[in-house]
């Protein structure tokens, strides 16, 4: 099975009762209608949780979404990883101003390394040979 993660409220329904599993925060999205988050909690189920969720927890463990420790007293702690949808927020209409452009520009990451736009086919500058001389030239001997 892939790695999946629940899509919850909280890390106990993300264990017990998710809405639904999803790999990325575009596919959550999808499943939920609304913007989500990628959220960790850890549970420290008594006894008795621990023995009714045994086999959620192996579930979720076989997923990718869950890690089980033990406390330095030897309780066990449950780390779940889920997508919690967030509230849905108002939307918010932003108008161009004068002169701005009104396509949408998608953002890349070449964008931050490659901002000269230079291609393979450009020729570089020439390197200037006293360049490439570090300590400059020796000294003569007296």
């Amino acid at each position: 099975m892939s790695l999946t993660y629940p899509i919850a409220d909280n890390g106990t329904d993300a264990l017990t009762a998710p809405l639904g599993h999803a790999r990325t925060k575009s596919s959550a999205r999808r499943e939920v209608g609304r913007s989500v988050s990628f959220e960790t909690e850890w549970l420290k189920p008594d006894p008795a949780q621990l023995e009714a969720w045994q086999g959620d927890i192996q579930i979720a463990i076989s997923n990718g979404s869950a890690q089980a420790y033990e406390s330095d007293k030897g309780q066990p702690v449950i780390a779940i990883n889920y997508w919690k949808p967030q509230a849905q927020a108002p939307v918010e209409v932003k108008r161009p101003m004068a002169g701005e452009s009104t396509e949408k520009r998608d953002d890349h990451a070449d964008d931050l390394y490659f901002r000269k736009g230079r291609t393979r086919t450009e020729k570089k500058a020439q390197v200037d040979p006293n360049q490439l001389d570090l300590f400059g030239l020796p000294k003569k001997p007296e």
